[in-house]
């Protein structure tokens, strides 16, 4: 195997299909990443492990040599870093070794080559035939994620809050995350037209469970993709499969049932809060200093357009902040999270915020959203993906 590539080019790749190895693996081989050049002057780039797999495919200008061979993944992300910037590098594979080329640097490998050396063997799904797709701009995409990842569990024994459900409607995608005491939940118009046919018998309405590993990764490729790349996912009754440029990744599904999140909702939504979002996230942010040590715990006191904020620690530390609302329906108190509520603040991108729940009852969840705070301009970007957040509140204790 021969061939010459652009650093940056290889760079970018690899910068993201690296990110599907797990550092500690009890194969040798799924640390490494697969090297495939192609008659055709195609060069295809693969890793996994053995739940996920990404595939990137690039076309060359100058192929030598066909072949294949897999190389340690992180270590050659690593020596892509150290090269300059838009200089070719050449791979030339010796025996048992690989030798990779740039300016004035050498490095020599030892590597996996044959049939053996390949990590994706049997381990890369194919969808069935009668998996749901659709296609949605990786933008878009993107925004809808970056706002129900932020609430995703990182460990938990219910596999659904280390997951992101994906829920296609004839008419809109929804993700929906949670981690138990924050919920949030994105929409965007744009779902899947032939699940209407299917709404006969049932809602027309599908649910999939996307691992966290996943989802990130998902986040990551749209990330790299243009705004307009449109990208092209596939839901199997156990795979799923996500295509944007020259990215593919494909990953088992989580095998759970989602809750029926849309009732823990309130019904009605009798007391209302509006205010400037920074000036909530700067004021909160002062008293959870405080709070931190503790349980997050911050004291919330509405009267007059103004919100009083309080927190305490263990030590008896104490601090006091207040901000000005834009409006309020009455008076009330409310003991919640602040390193939550800060978390949801940071993941919205608009002028206000609204904060409401029922009007009788204290302890009833806090719904969350953004707003523009004006006409036309200031949420733009948002004007396609509606989000809400559901925040549980602490006891006044």
């Amino acid at each position: 195997m021969k061939f010459e590539v652009q650093q940056e080019e290889m760079l970018n790749v690899l910068s993201h299909i690296t990110g599907v190895l797990e550092r500690t693996q009890t194969r040798e081989v799924l640390s490494h990443a697969r090297v495939l050049v192609t008659e055709n002057g195609e060069l295809q780039l693969s890793c996994t492990d053995l739940t996920m797999t990404m595939v990137a495919q690039m076309q060359l200008d100058h192929v030598d040599e066909a072949g294949g061979a897999a190389i340690p993944g992180l270590r050659l992300f690593n020596i892509f870093r150290a090269f300059r910037k838009n200089e070719p590098v050449v791979f030339e594979t010796v025996g048992e070794m690989i030798k990779i080329t740039s300016g004035h640097s050498e490095y020599e490998l030892n590597v996996m080559t044959g049939p053996s050396s390949n990590p994706l063997e049997g381990y890369l799904p194919s969808l069935p035939d009668d998996r749901v797709e659709m296609q949605v701009s990786a933008g878009r995409l993107r925004e809808q994620l970056m706002y129900t990842n932020p609430v995703m569990g990182i460990k938990d024994s219910r596999q659904y809050m280390v997951a992101t459900c994906f829920e296609l409607s004839p008419t809109y995608l929804r993700t929906v995350s949670t981690e138990a005491s924050v919920l949030a939940m994105a929409t965007s118009t744009g779902g899947v037209p032939s699940l209407a046919q299917e709404g006969e018998e049932s809602d027309g309405i599908k649910r999939f469970i996307v691992p966290r590993k996943t989802v990130l990764q998902v986040t990551s490729m749209c990330s790299a993709a243009n705004a307009s790349d449109v990208v092209t996912m596939s839901f199997g009754s156990n795979h799923f499969s996500a295509k944007v440029g020259v990215f593919t990744l494909t990953s088992n599904l989580v095998d759970s049932v989602f809750p029926q999140y849309q009732n823990v909702f309130p019904e009605e939504y009798g007391w209302t809060m509006v205010c400037d979002r920074e000036r909530l996230r700067e004021g909160l942010d002062q008293v959870e200093v405080v709070a931190v040590d503790s349980s997050h715990r911050v004291q919330w006191e509405f009267d007059e357009n103004v919100l009083s904020m309080r927190s305490a620690s263990t030590r008896n530390d104490r601090v006091f902040a207040q901000v000005a609302l834009d409006s309020l329906t009455d008076t009330r108190k409310l003991a919640v999270n602040g390193e939550k509520v800060l978390r949801v603040l940071n993941a919205l991108n608009t002028e206000k915020v609204e904060f409401s729940t029922h009007a009788s009852d204290l302890r009833a969840n806090i719904r969350v959203i953004g707003t523009s705070g004006g006409e036309g301009e200031e949420a733009r970007e948002s004007d396609e993906v509606g989000v809400a957040y559901l925040l549980a509140t602490m006891s006044d204790r």
